[in-house]
């Protein structure tokens, strides 16, 4: 008797687990959305190298709250750790902006990124990249353009989907501007390259 008592409460025990659990949800992976199509301005050929990664970030999607706690998502995750999703973006948006020729120009980009998060409060996914871009001419290093940027965009909503689409843009505004920077030093540096 006394055994059937406890292998009852047991069962009753262990069934109440299964009642009251938490339903299966399915992770999520999002990737940044591909970047629009556009016009070749840099001379040369552009080269993106490593990114490395100094935020907290990995692949859980990180969440600021509004008391500084950084909060991990269980269901979301990046398909990528946030500096290869960085580095292959970059890459995928430079090979089509490259004008061929350039006085045998090569542009290699690298960088530290040290911020990659979305901030519920604020409803805003926030990039922050260290970077140099130097410019080679035959082979020999004419320049070094160092910088560092920071970029916030708003998210349509605090979700897996509304911090791709942020996301996407901050990582946008930031290729837009490495490209603007090389555009804008190309040619004194191939005036002084030859």
């Amino acid at each position: 008797m006394k055994q059937w008592l406890t292998g009852t409460i047991a069962a009753l025990l262990c069934g109440g687990c299964v009642f009251f659990a938490e339903p299966y949800r399915e992770t999520v992976r999002y990737d940044l959305l591909p970047p629009a199509a556009g016009q070749a301005t840099v001379p040369g050929e552009i080269a993106v190298e490593a990114f490395r990664n100094l935020s907290p970030a990995s692949r859980k999607l990180l969440y600021r709250e509004a008391d500084g706690r950084l909060m991990e998502d269980p269901y979301a995750m990046w398909a990528q750790p946030p500096e290869l999703l960085l580095q292959r973006y970059l890459a995928d948006y430079f090979s089509t902006r490259v004008v061929k020729g350039g006085a045998n120009m090569r542009w290699v980009i690298d960088g530290t990124l040290f911020k990659f998060e979305l901030d519920r409060t604020k409803k805003t996914a926030e990039l922050g990249v260290n970077f140099e871009i130097r410019c080679y001419v035959n082979g020999v290093v004419r320049e070094a353009l160092r910088g560092n940027r920071r970029f916030s965009a708003p998210m349509s909503e605090a979700d897996g989907a509304g911090a791709t689409a942020a996301m996407s843009g901050c990582v946008a505004a930031l290729a837009q501007a490495l490209e603007k920077q090389m555009a804008d030093a190309a040619p004194q540096i191939e005036k002084n390259g030859n």
